[in-house]
């Protein structure tokens, strides 16, 4: 546990993603997968696990669908830049 509180206390964040178990690569990418789309759709963090979850508990035990808690604030939702203007360096 030191490690992840030493990794979190150097970075500002308002969520986070965080595996309390180890979990095979590809379940990982499943889950993600599911909770990015609906993040992309417009849900909160909290939804857009929440919902991923649900998706998974038909075909996969909870070790796998039930492995990440969200830290944070759960109604964030993913920021996009505006991408019409450009960057300024």
């Amino acid at each position: 546990m030191y490690k992840v509180n030493q990794f979190v206390s150097t970075f500002t964040y308002s969520q986070l993603l965080f595996p309390f178990t180890k979990l095979r690569d590809d379940d990982t990418a499943e889950l993600m997968t599911l909770f990015h789309r609906h993040l992309l759709g417009g849900s909160t963090m909290l939804q857009a696990l929440r919902a991923a979850q649900q998706e998974m508990r038909a075909s996969h035990p909870p070790g796998v669908w039930g492995a990440l808690i969200l830290v944070g604030d759960p109604s964030a939702k993913l920021v996009w830049p505006d991408v019409g203007q450009k960057e300024k360096c």
